[in-house]
């Protein structure tokens, strides 16, 4: 019985846990096509914490992306709404890149984009 009440307790917890958005992504767009050693801008309206822990570049698409690398910590998220990031020349090709702000829960995806 007190494991029946515990996972009810945990259940509940999760169906009223609010998950804080953290931005409305503006870029990059999806499908945009970027070079390597070409200069991305991550841009996004309305963000809802003072600092974006982290971002990540990723390959796949969320809610299960697979993690590449961290970009960037502690990004302001108020300051003026991007951050730049120049690929580096040496990046692999793909077609399938995202990024990823924030850590869980709390996280917020790019659409994909490509790297050339």
């Amino acid at each position: 019985m007190m494991i029946l009440s515990a996972l009810i307790t945990f259940f509940t917890y999760l169906a009223y846990a609010q998950h804080i958005p953290l931005a409305t992504i503006t870029a990059p767009l999806k499908n945009t096509a970027y070079s390597a050693g070409q200069r991305i801008v991550i841009s996004w309206l309305n963000p809802q914490v003072d600092v974006i822990s982290q971002i990540q570049i990723c390959h796949g698409t969320s809610p299960a992306p697979q993690p590449i690398s961290v970009i960037a910590t502690n990004v302001d998220a108020k300051a003026n709404g991007t951050y730049a990031w120049t690929i580096p020349s040496s990046w692999p090709s793909s077609n399938d890149y995202i990024f990823m702000l924030g850590t869980p829960p709390n996280v917020v995806s790019t659409e994909q984009f490509t790297i050339t």
